[in-house]
């Protein structure tokens, strides 16, 4: 696979294009991150400047101003993620908000890479959707033992009958490996349906159009992602969820 190409080594550690893509992926949310976050600090200090009030009164403080413009960005894309937790997990909901936050930008951000001429996503390589869906994987089951306890948590595995722990045990790896490939065969198989379009009628296809699928492919299947790691972090806390997440 391409993204498996070695780009160059750093302290005779292999580094390939999907790690470089990744590293620009992360860059970029940094920077942004930090531009939006000085934009609205800016504008915030900015409003808090003393206005002259009444007479006799003293000078009063000028109100705070709400976000404006792109500066709203930030809140909508929290409120957004703080929505889906709430309907899906409920109370105690805000302790996972920075982790499927950050799952919800990194793997829509990486997706929507490849809309870039030239540049695969980090997501259509098998070793980025695994790490992905091991880090939902540890999180879920960290926060099973956590919330019912360790023999708790391994009794559910004898549930309803101790002989339906094999079953049990398979259903359990069955669910971060469809989470893994269900992300990992989608990206590849629109990279390749993109990359049969232009080959095939590159002037028929305009490239907007292009684009235009790349990007909506990628931010379905960040949301389809973040949803079914918010699922299962539920189901891990409430076994009753489980039928939701199948």
């Amino acid at each position: 696979m391409t993204g498996r190409v070695v780009v160059f080594y750093l302290w005779r550690i292999p580094v390939s294009r999907t790690i470089v893509t990744s590293w620009g992926v992360m860059l970029v949310l940094v920077v942004l991150a930090r531009a939006l976050v000085s934009r609205e600090v800016a504008s915030s200090t900015s409003g808090n400047a003393v206005s002259p009030g009444r007479a006799g009164s003293g000078p009063s403080p000028a109100p705070y101003p709400y976000p404006r413009g792109i500066s709203q960005l930030p809140e909508m894309f929290v409120e957004m993620i703080d929505g889906l937790l709430v309907s899906i997990i409920g109370d105690g909901h805000r302790r996972y908000l920075p982790f499927v936050a950050t799952i919800a930008l990194f793997v829509t951000a990486s997706n929507l890479a490849g809309a870039i001429p030239g540049v695969m996503p980090p997501t259509a390589d098998l070793s980025t959707v695994v790490a992905l869906g091991l880090l939902a994987f540890l999180v879920a089951h960290a926060t099973s033992i956590s919330s019912k306890g360790l023999l708790r948590y391994l009794h559910e595995y004898f549930e309803p009958f101790w002989w339906l722990f094999p079953i049990n045990v398979v259903g359990t790896i069955s669910r971060p490996l469809s989470h893994m490939f269900r992300l990992y065969g989608n990206m590849v198989g629109g990279g390749i349906l993109v990359s049969v379009a232009v080959v095939l009628a590159p002037w028929l296809v305009p490239v907007p159009l292009i684009a235009w699928f790349s990007i909506f492919l990628g931010a379905v299947q960040g949301l389809v992602f973040t949803l079914l790691a918010t699922v299962y972090i539920a189901e891990a806390i409430d076994r009753r969820k489980q039928d939701v997440a199948d």
